[in-house]
Formats: structure tokens, C-alpha cells, sequence
């Protein structure tokens, strides 16, 4: 709940985003932004976390 109310509603959807395209160029067009931008959406709660939320591969998440 707390990373809901510290990053918001927008990036919980592109993380679900993420997670249902299972690769960043999908969910970037899905979401309309560029891949930089949902990539760096996803990183801040990353570095809060401490690690990664995705498995990243070449072809895919």
C-alpha cells in the first residue's frame, strides 16, 4: 500500500502493463509512451525496493 500511495495509480497501471505485455516495446505502446518512459516509471520502484521487479531478458520480461 505504501509504494501505491508513494508512486501513484499511473505506476501501478504500467506496471501491470509490463507484466501483462511481457515486453517493454508492448506495454509502451499500450500505454503510449515511449519505452524510455515506462522503463524509467518502473526503475523508481525498483530502487525502493531494492531490486528488480522484472526478470529482464533480450527478446522480453
Amino acid at each position: 500500500m505504501r509504494l501505491l500511495m508513494r508512486y501513484g495509480l499511473t505506476t501501478l497501471k504500467n506496471f501491470l502493463c509490463v507484466a501483462k505485455a511481457r515486453s517493454w516495446t508492448r506495454a509502451s505502446k499500450r500505454a503510449h509512451l515511449a519505452v524510455t518512459a515506462i522503463s524509467k516509471r518502473i526503475a523508481e520502484p525498483e530502487s525502493h525496493v531494492g531490486a528488480p521487479l522484472f526478470t529482464r531478458f533480450s527478446r522480453g520480461v
